[in-house]
């Protein structure tokens, strides 16, 4: 009989209760190790999941021989140093998004994983764009040539809400030491995981233009945290292959905007939602009569029928395919760098 990988889950809260839930049931892994902040919480999440060992301090997991991997699902200001010291221990490592709160703490992790080419290092970026089913079929048209050259992408996503309002335990979500920034840094990662991955991750940005405020809503947390994370911000990028791209993403902000994607390219053009939750329709703009004629207007629809109710599902069973040598991370943190570098530029 096959063994199980031993994976020890660091966090409790949201995310690492979640991973969790996914590892126990793709059945490939045992979840033997719980690590949580307080004493409260991991007799808690230890009861909940059914975890016999529970410890205050992750490096025990770390010290633990039979422990194969770590999920790394803390807040975003303890990211770095504990997945530096897991790849230093010899572990595979599934770390949170975004991988660190500064550019310093970036390129550490970088520079760590590299020093490490035996160990999986896959960021969790990937779990809401590049594992999804929306991911596939809109590279697929992409790669095919139907939208020509793409040359421009416009996206947009604003609501009046703020991550600690969807989760009330994460108010180190509206401090910008604890979590880097507020829905640029919480989503910017998705957003640019998607839209450069359907380019095949050739464009490197040139240049940014770019504005933040923080100043739209008032918003009172316990223990008189005071938020100081952008709620609404907005880039004009530059690209070196000449494509260009304005993003827009607000919390907070004084407007509601669904998520949309539009992809412009000199034979046609896509509009959609990247969220696997939307609707699966994708608009498809093309110009009629091979080029002669007025844009044409159809409307694709992504089977999206064997995708998992839960999104995480995806994204745990690409780890796993990675630990047995089916697959290689989609989002090694080397390219994760790339869309968190960008989104902490324009957070500002």
């Amino acid at each position: 009989m096959k063994r199980k990988f031993s994976i020890g889950v660091v966090g409790t809260g949201m995310w690492g209760d979640t991973h969790v839930k996914c590892l126990k049931e793709d059945g490939r892994a045992t979840v033997s190790w719980i690590c949580a902040r307080t004493r409260t919480s991991l007799d808690a999440a230890m009861e909940r999941h059914g975890v016999v060992n529970g410890t205050l301090d992750y490096r025990r997991i770390l010290g633990d021989d039979d422990v194969d991997a770590v999920v790394i699902a803390t807040p975003p200001h303890t990211h770095a140093e504990m997945a530096v010291t897991a790849m230093r221990a010899g572990k595979h490592v599934l770390l949170e998004k975004p991988m660190g709160i500064t550019p310093a703490e970036v390129k550490r992790i970088v520079a760590e994983a590299k020093r490490h080419p035996r160990r999986v290092v896959l960021e969790a970026s990937c779990r809401i764009s590049r594992t999804q089913p929306k991911f596939a079929f809109v590279k697929k048209l992409v790669d095919s040539g139907a939208l020509g050259t793409v040359y421009h992408i416009h996206f947009q996503m604003m609501i009046p809400t703020t991550f600690v309002d969807y989760n009330p335990k994460g108010a180190w979500g509206a401090q910008k030491k604890l979590a880097g920034g507020g829905p640029v840094i919480d989503w910017g990662e998705y957003d640019f995981s998607f839209l450069l991955g359907v380019l095949g991750d050739v464009p490197k940005v040139e240049r940014v233009q770019r504005f933040s405020r923080n100043d739209l809503r008032r918003q009172k947390l316990p223990g008189g945290i005071v938020p100081d994370v952008e709620q609404h911000a907005a880039a004009f990028i530059m690209f070196d292959n000449g494509v260009t791209c304005y993003y827009e993403r607000g919390a907070s902000a004084h407007m509601m905007a669904d998520c949309e994607v539009r992809i412009c390219g000199t034979k046609g053009g896509l509009k959609f939602s990247y969220l696997e939750w939307d609707r699966p329709e994708i608009e498809f703009f093309r110009a009629g009569r091979n080029g002669t004629g007025p844009t044409e207007r159809k409307t694709l629809v992504v089977d999206m029928a064997r995708k998992p109710d839960n999104c995480n599902t995806l994204l745990v069973r690409h780890f796993l395919d990675c630990l047995e040598g089916k697959a290689k991370p989609m989002m090694p943190v080397e390219r994760a760098a790339k869309h968190l570098l960008l989104s902490l530029k324009i957070a500002g």
